[in-house]
């Protein structure tokens, strides 16, 4: 027996092959030491057949060649039988002990014989009980029994049938059977599977849930058989991998490795190699793989070599996050907090972070290659024990975290927690690993815990109440009491403990004894806390109201040590709440009477409470509302998001506004304007919110808008007709000047112009501006010089203006003198500071500080005449210069050193309202 393609030079083999044929079992039968024929037995799959059936059909073969050696001759025909009495008792014993079940039934399904082995397969207790039921009853699924027939009348026989049959027991069994039809009798066998097929089953369930992919590739480089995992993994299916060069998967870079790889493959046997490459997944992505393949040419039923790939893309994803973990280290070794210092064991610094260069003032390069000793960051006393540490530590190896202090750039100490570590590398010390991390903060809160714990028995001394801790037992037998048992109860805690003079349960009120007893148990019960007050009796036989908590203690086997509790005097707070109560109703009335509409809002936005003003205000009646209705459903959809982004912000913090503008929609529909005042009532998350109608106010605010809307269209139309007059001047100034003759005449006219235009233009500026009292100097100050410059026709580029101005909004009472000003300072620069035709710069630059301004207007001409006083002068220009400085309470200086420069300092003004609004 074999595997068909074992067997050369047969002329049945390649027949064999091409029905698919992978399995032979080749029986000879002999008569008389000779080969008089040959019964071959073929399977599909490759080793198919067990060694107990193997060892059957040998049996059969070799009684089969007796037969027919016996009926040759009619006189061996006697000792044929005789023969065949001795080779059917064998035959009988032999199918009654075998392993694998042999039956024979018609083709009505009624057994006419089993062997034991068939009762055993479906659970029968005997070949009788079997013989009972009809062969059908095996069948699990019983459209079986009839192709099952179908076959046998059409082919005469059936080999090698895998089936699920059903015990007597009702479970599954899988059974390989074979069958022939002779007339009306079935000739059968069957043969258990069942731990085969869940083997097989196993098996199979492995290798599809592997993540690995398997194929085979022959020696022509073409894919002859890939796993069902192949598509699960790479997407591509097994028909379409049958017959691709594997070569067309793998990445171009990685192409060359490959076909490497597959030669050394060819060339090695029994032996793995591996390699790693990535290959094209159907969805155009690479995988990375980790590949061993093994050469199995010779192996039949796989003639090729055999791959198998290993996905490591987390693998290759674990070695990037790896290198970035590096760098993140890098980072992190920086960025750490704490002191970090690399040593060499001759104590000179290799490396250090941020934190220890801010520590010690010097940064990182000037660090490195310097002696730690030498950076003296230890307190002088304290040096001499740090460098015993680093003898300690090599000598031993290792050396607990340690505190110690150290000085910063700024001389003062800080505590820190050291940890000095010794790195090695194959067992020798390499360099010294210093991680200090700084304590002082920590040591401060021990410092505060030692005198938290002071100030603790110090409160537990002076108590306004008693600690205790006593038994669970009808005397409430006190173990311990604090000090302020004296002034609660008027016995000393000395009187108390263990019942001394007075026990604890004769304080107690005998008219709550029972219920305090009651109230402990069962909070003792569910091992809960209790919470009670009730009333005691005091040495001088005064009642008190006592608020007592406390729990039990319990072991860690569950069972009551003692108890631990705190009780304080409330008979104030009992005494208070019953003022409250008094008080309630009190507040309520004002509540109920307030003379605006008030609510209480809840968490969830409903409205909880409301008076007679905020029912009347709604137009609902008050059982409509309160707690049925939200304060939302009364907003204005317009203002609905505002209101809503307040009452949340108001729920986080004390930054929402508390008093706003909104409109409520009563339950008629009318749009009311409404004021609201909304505050949190402390202590609780609820909102008092008191509503004022605004409506009648909100018509009158817009009358009075309009009223004002009015005066100051008629305030613009002012200034824009006092401009456009002051503009007629300005032209009948202009027109003035061709009509006489005299040159002083017309400059005389020129000035006035420019004086009468400068004031225009303050006027021009008030009227474009929604502001009447001021106007943006800065940019009136551009185009009035750009103005200047042009009626005096000056060019550009002999004589350039260079303006430094802040941006200033002046009223008119400071702009015009300021305007004219300038005029008359930058006229008269133009005028006489550059003679001939000479080039130059005038400069004007106005900063603001505080509540001052500068201003200051120079030019690099010929300067100021040395004889010329400025104050008194007959020039009209700067007559008015003087005048207008005075006018609005400036200081004027000029400097002649180089040029001419002026320096004015003065206030704005205070606006003098000229109109008086009267409704």
């Amino acid at each position: 027996m074999g595997n068909v393609n074992s067997f050369e030079n047969r002329e049945w083999r390649e027949e064999a092959i091409n029905r698919g044929y992978n399995s032979l079992i080749s029986l000879p039968l002999k008569v008389e030491g000779k080969i008089i024929g040959i019964i071959n037995i073929y399977s599909a799959k490759p080793n198919y057949y067990l060694k107990e059936e193997i060892d059957l059909i040998s049996k059969i073969g070799l009684d089969i060649s007796f037969a027919i050696k016996v009926i040759d001759t009619e006189n061996e025909r006697r000792l044929a039988e005789i023969a065949l009495k001795d080779s059917e008792k064998q035959y009988r014993d032999l199918v009654d002990n075998s392993l694998i079940g042999i039956y024979k039934t018609n083709v009505k399904g009624e057994i006419l014989f089993a062997n034991q082995s068939v009762a055993n397969l479906f659970n029968y207790d005997s070949i009788e009980e079997l013989k009972n039921h009809n062969i059908i009853d095996v069948y699990k699924n019983k459209d079986d029994r009839r192709e099952f027939l179908e076959v046998l009348n059409k082919k005469g026989r059936i080999t090698r049938c895998e089936r699920e049959n059903i015990r007597k027991d009702g479970q599954t069994v899988h059974v390989l059977s074979s069958a022939s039809l002779d007339g009306e009798v079935i000739t059968g066998m069957f043969m258990d599977i069942t731990d085969r097929k869940q083997v097989e089953d196993r098996f199979h369930s492995i290798i599809n849930n592997s993540a690995d992919l398997f194929i085979i590739v022959n020696n022509e480089r073409r894919i002859t058989f890939s796993y069902p995992t192949s598509e699960r993994i790479l997407g591509y299916s097994n028909k379409f991998l049958t017959g691709k060069d594997p070569s067309d998967f793998i990445h171009l870079e990685d192409v060359g490795t490959f076909n490497k790889h597959l030669e050394e493959v060819s060339k090695t046997r029994n032996k793995g190699l591996f390699t790693e490459y990535r290959i094209k997944k159907s969805n155009g992505e690479y995988l990375p793989v980790e590949a061993v393949s093994q050469n199995m040419m010779d192996v039949s039923g796989i003639n090729g070599i055999v791959m198998t790939a290993h996905p490591i893309q987390e693998r290759k994803e674990m070695e990037e996050t790896l290198q970035k973990s590096e760098e993140r280290y890098k980072t992190l070794f920086q960025l750490d907090p704490d002191y970090t210092l690399v040593l060499g064991l001759d104590g000179k610094i290799l490396d250090v972070n941020s934190a220890t260069e801010q520590l010690s003032g010097i940064s990182k390069e000037k660090l490195v290659g310097k002696r730690f000793k030498d950076l003296n960051i230890y307190p002088a006393r304290d040096e001499s024990k740090h460098m015993a540490k680093f003898s300690k530590l090599l000598k031993d190896g290792k050396l607990p975290p340690y505190e110690s202090r150290v000085i910063d750039l700024e001389g003062e100490i800080h505590w820190v927690k050291t940890v000095l570590t010794i790195i090695k590398r194959n067992n020798v010390p390499i360099y010294y690993l210093i991680i200090a991390t700084d304590i002082t903060e920590l040591k401060k809160k021990e410092e505060a815990l030692k005198e938290n714990q002071r100030a603790f028995e110090t409160l537990i001394s002076n108590l306004p109440g008693v600690a205790y801790r006593c038994k669970n037992d009808p005397m409430w037998t006190m173990e311990f009491v604090s000090g302020g048992c004296y002034n609660l109860t008027g016995y000393h805690a000395k009187d108390l403990i263990e019942n001394n003079e007075v026990s604890y349960s004769e304080i107690i009120h005998p008219d709550d004894k029972e219920r305090v007893w009651d109230t402990i148990q069962k909070s003792l019960d569910k091992n809960e806390q209790f919470k009670m007050i009730y009333r005691i009796c005091t040495k001088d036989l005064s009642t008190k109201y006592v608020w007592e908590q406390g729990r039990g203690i319990f072991s860690d086997n569950n069972e009551l040590m003692w108890l631990e509790g705190f009780i304080t005097d409330v008979t104030r707070r009992i005494i208070d709440e019953e003022r409250i109560k008094e008080s309630e109703i009190y507040y309520r009335t004002m509540f109920e009477n307030t003379g605006t509409a008030t609510v209480i809002i809840e968490r969830d936005k409903t409205i909880s409470e409301l008076n007679t003003e905020a029912v009347n205000l709604s137009g609902y009646a008050k059982d409509e509302i309160e707690n049925k209705k939200k304060w939302t459903d009364f907003v204005a959809k317009t203002d609905l998001n505002r209101l809503e982004n307040y009452f949340e912000l108001r729920m986080k913090s004390e930054a929402a506004p508390k008093k706003y503008e909104t409109k409520l929609i009563n339950k008629a529909g009318d749009v009311k304007d409404i004021f609201v005042t909304i505050t949190r009532i402390p202590g609780t998350k609820k909102e008092l919110a008191s509503i004022l109608d605004i409506t009648e106010l909100k018509n009158a605010e817009k009358d009075l808008q309009a009223s004002l809307k009015e005066k100051d269209i008629l305030l613009k139309e002012i200034h824009h007709r006092v401009k456009n007059n002051m503009q007629i001047v300005s032209s009948l100034l202009s027109l003035q000047t061709h009509y006489v003759d005299e040159d002083e005449t017309q400059n005389v006219l020129r000035e006035s112009q420019g004086r009468v235009k400068t004031m225009a233009m303050i006027h021009e500026k008030l009227y474009s501006s929604n502001d009447f009292t001021q106007i943006r100097f800065d940019e009136y100050i551009v185009k009035l010089i750009s103005d200047i410059f042009y009626s005096c026709n000056v060019n550009k580029d002999r004589i350039k203006p260079v303006i430094h101005v802040d941006e200033v909004n002046l009223n008119i009472e400071t702009a015009i003198p300021c305007g004219l000003i300038i005029n008359e300072l930058i006229s008269n620069s133009l005028k006489y500071a550059f003679p001939n035709d000479a080039a130059g710069n005038i400069c004007l630059c106005l900063k603001k500080s505080g509540e001052n301004y500068e201003l200051t207007i120079s030019d690099s001409g010929i300067g100021f005449p040395e004889s010329l006083d400025y104050r008194n002068t007959d020039s009209l220009g700067l007559q008015l210069v003087n005048n207008l400085v005075d006018q609005i309470d400036g200081k004027i200086e000029i400097n002649t050193d180089q040029g001419t420069k002026f320096s004015i300092e003065f206030k704005e003004q205070e606006y003098k309202e000229r109109i008086a609004f009267r409704d």
